[in-house]
């Protein structure tokens, strides 16, 4: 689903990204599109998994060192 946004932009930022469409052959909506998917998406893979899902399991500080000083690989 679409969704029509309004918002404003610098002048300069908007030319190029205009320049580009008409380059590329496309519709100025398509570029801005494309470079707030690159944002997000990159915004999203750099996010860390501890900071994401802070506070959903509640672990104390000693069973949660416990388990980091595990040795996953060891022999058991």
């Amino acid at each position: 689903m679409r969704r029509k946004i309004g918002t404003a932009l610098d002048a300069g930022l908007y030319q190029r990204a205009r320049d580009l469409a008409r380059r590329q052959g496309v519709r100025t909506n398509v570029v801005i599109e494309d470079a707030l998917r690159r944002y997000l998406a990159g915004h999203l893979a750099g996010a860390s998994a501890v900071a994401e899902t802070r506070g959903t399991y509640k672990v104390s500080r000693r069973a949660l060192w416990l388990v980091l000083q595990d040795d996953l690989y060891g022999p058991e």
